[in-house]
């Protein structure tokens, strides 16, 4: 379920609605607001038994009958529990692929995992109307990857739809960029957030305050309900920092007082950097820029391994628990 998109939601609703899925979209925002999420179910949807019998879901290739199409309240709603469903929430659908960092540094989406894409995607779906290629972490392809990526982007077969995922449209090459279609995604209302948490077991108060600290981001909400000690590691940054601000303010009249606040800085920092990584690894590095966007220092090192998707299981990235759901 996606928590206070409804924007997002409306445009991939729209698609497949019409019947006219791109053949590449680009979900920007923050990270935990739901693009993970939303990139699973619109692979749900895509590739729905229940919505391919039911709704009879116009695609490039397949035949429908208008007569056969059933009203349903939401058109990015899959069944969740038709074969397809199930393989792409649990990662085991031949045509569903999850792309993350492959390089030997593990910080990076490699040139020969973008090669290894370029080649499959050459190859018809297995069991699905539509292959997917979802990429979580869009900013962690170096150059050569994000150009390699783009000669499949100026050619793509019918049946194929990769969604990119990154928190700016300019973490993206302006090449790669202008191919895409983008659909943002926004921090979300505290209440929607609330909300859902309630929905979903939460105590009422409890979801009020997670909402609340989880400053519009549902997947840091959720995962702080399961996880208690990782949002009292974030009470704590904060304590230390309001602290640290007041020891600042004190080292103007006392110089000594600086050393005590140099010292309460770095433990916040420290338990704010657990807190950021969230278990996702390091952060990657950004593509060099061209044209108007300032280049920035990216890690080109690349894998001599055959060329190969590396993905992870497409459940992996949907667990509401990640902190980029």
């Amino acid at each position: 379920m996606l928590v206070g998109q409804e924007r997002a939601e409306a445009i991939l609703s729209r698609a497949l609605r019409h019947g006219r899925v791109s053949h590449a979209y680009l979900f920007v925002g923050p990270e935990a607001v739901g693009k993970n999420t939303a990139a699973l179910l619109f692979a749900q949807a895509l590739n729905c038994d229940v919505r391919d019998e039911g709704r009879g879901m116009r695609d490039e290739g397949t035949n429908f009958s208008p007569s056969s199409l059933i009203p349903r309240p939401s058109s990015l709603d899959p069944c969740g529990v038709c074969d397809s469903c199930r393989r792409i929430a649990a990662g085991t659908h031949p045509d569903v692929h999850v792309i993350v960092p492959g390089s030997k540094g593990g910080q990076n989406i490699s040139v020969e995992q973008m090669r290894g894409v370029r080649q499959d995607v050459a190859r018809r779906p297995i069991m699905g109307r539509r292959k997917l290629y979802l990429v979580p972490t869009a900013e962690a392809m170096n150059e050569e990857a994000a150009n390699t990526l783009l000669k499949t982007l100026e050619e793509p077969p019918e049946y194929v739809t990769l969604v990119l995922m990154a928190t700016s449209p300019t973490r993206v090459l302006p090449t790669v960029l202008s191919r895409c279609q983008v659909v943002p995604f926004g921090l979300a209302p505290a209440a929607a957030i609330r909300d859902w948490l309630q929905a979903n077991g939460v105590a009422a108060e409890a979801a009020a305050a997670l909402a609340f600290s989880a400053t519009g981001r549902p997947g840091l909400a959720l995962r702080w309900s399961q996880e208690p000690e990782a949002l009292e590691r974030r009470r704590q940054a904060l304590r230390l920092l309001e602290e640290t601000a007041r020891l600042r303010q004190r080292a103007r009249q006392n110089p000594g007082e600086s050393i005590a606040a140099l010292r309460l800085a770095e433990r916040a920092r420290t338990l704010v950097g657990s807190e950021e990584s969230d278990g996702a690894g390091p952060r990657p590095t950004a593509p060099r820029a061209r044209g108007r966007e300032k280049p920035e220092p990216g890690n080109t090192r690349m894998t001599e391994s055959p060329p190969q998707l590396c993905t992870s299981p497409a459940g992996r990235s949907h667990s509401t628990s990640a902190s980029r759901l």
